[in-house]
């Protein structure tokens, strides 16, 4: 587990964005692999559903979605927060 605190160039409760380059300095500096992944548009219901099965999560936080407020009828297990609210894990 990687945990980021503020002052280490982390996304911490300071609010402070990092850079995807800094993210990456961290987890070399900590011998952790990092990857850039990116895929145009979004997952349809069905590639989500597959997903979440796949997983089986004890908890689903939609995000960076316009529909968040569906989720509860789609999938087991959601919980809801908006967007920059910070909640434990």
């Amino acid at each position: 587990m990687l945990r980021l605190y503020p002052g280490q160039g982390s996304s911490g409760r300071s609010g402070k964005a990092i850079s995807g380059a800094q993210l990456e300095a961290v987890c070399k500096a900590r011998g952790i692999p990092f990857e850039t992944i990116h895929t145009s548009g979004h997952a349809s219901i069905a590639d989500l559903k597959r997903l979440a099965a796949s997983v089986a999560p004890k908890t689903l936080v939609p995000i960076h979605t316009f529909g968040a407020e569906r989720f509860p009828e789609l999938f087991e297990n959601v919980m809801l927060h908006q967007d920059g609210e910070w909640w434990e894990a």
